[in-house]
């Protein structure tokens, strides 16, 4: 038979035994809090649901082919785009028609002026007398033509005049009309632009308000469309801004620019501007200048100065 134990290992063998009751206690509470939370930092992950059974697609029938109906001859045609030489050709037309509309426009003021007044000295046929003559004298001379123009015009219509006892308007017109066209069809050789000494100058002169600058810049824009290279001198040192709008069309024309400063003198500006076209190789020079009357001497001498 076995023997009693002694107190000292009943003691150690409850406090085994109270220890290992311990341990499985936490265990049990650890797995249980585990199953119904889950522990900080984890998302619960959710249950997984079983896969549905993909449904049976529906039969696809063939495709069956489109029968296209013939057009009628009687629908409307699809718009097409219309051809560039139609387009131009229209522009063309509008351009032309602009353009008679400005020439119409502009002899309104020469129709109600000269030919008017000379309309109204032939009015009923008058007898052909010095004072008729002196009248259309007048009339040719005060008109917008120039003197050397009134001249040759006065001394054909005194020649037609002195034929007849009587003045016939239609006979004049039509002496005037031939006198005109004969001023008109003088024959001028073509320029040359290459001819030495280079560059070729062209000095642009009028009357105030005429369209100096802008034409310089639209045979600035021929030349360099034909190839040669344009040099636009700012010669007008009078009208304010006038260096500033040549240097606009030499911007737009892409050509050269020589400007010249307020107040300083024409001639030196002109100068140097055409030795600034020889030393760069420019084949032509266009200087612009102020515009001036005939009747205004002191503008006379500085226009031959230039």
């Amino acid at each position: 038979m076995l023997g009693k134990p002694a107190p000292m290992q009943l003691e150690l063998i409850v406090i085994l035994v109270a220890l290992a009751g311990v341990l499985v206690g936490a265990g049990v509470i650890y797995f249980v809090v585990r199953s119904r939370r889950a522990l900080p930092g984890e998302e619960a992950r959710p249950a997984i649901e079983p896969a549905a059974e993909p449904e049976a697609a529906p039969a696809v029938e063939p495709a069956q082919p489109r029968r296209v109906e013939p057009r009628p001859e009687s629908a409307v045609p699809l718009p097409v785009d219309k051809p560039r030489e139609a387009a131009i050709a229209a522009h063309a037309a509008v351009e032309a028609r602009e353009q008679r509309e400005r020439l119409r426009e502009g002899l309104a003021r020469t129709r109600g002026g000269f030919v008017a007044r000379l309309s109204r000295l032939f009015r009923g046929k008058p007898k052909v007398s010095d004072a008729l003559k002196d009248e259309i004298e007048e009339v040719l001379f005060t008109a917008d033509i120039g003197s050397s123009t009134a001249e040759k015009l006065l001394a054909r219509v005194t020649e037609s005049l002195d034929r007849s006892e009587v003045a016939d308007i239609d006979a004049v017109w039509q002496v005037i009309h031939d006198a005109v066209l004969e001023i008109l069809a003088i024959d001028a050789p073509p320029l040359t632009f290459d001819a030495p000494p280079s560059p070729y100058v062209l000095l642009m002169i009028g009357v105030n308000g005429v369209g100096k600058t802008t034409t310089l810049g639209k045979l600035a824009a021929q030349h360099q469309a034909a190839g040669r290279t344009v040099l636009l001198v700012a010669g007008d040192t009078f009208r304010a801004a006038a260096g500033e709008q040549l240097e606009v069309w030499a911007r737009r024309v892409g050509c050269g620019f020589f400007p010249g400063k307020e107040g300083a003198d024409p001639s030196s500006v002109i100068f140097d501007g055409i030795l600034h076209g020889r030393a760069e190789g420019y084949d032509v020079v266009l200087c612009d200048t102020a515009g001036r009357l005939h009747t205004k001497k002191t503008l006379m001498d500085e226009l031959q100065k230039i």
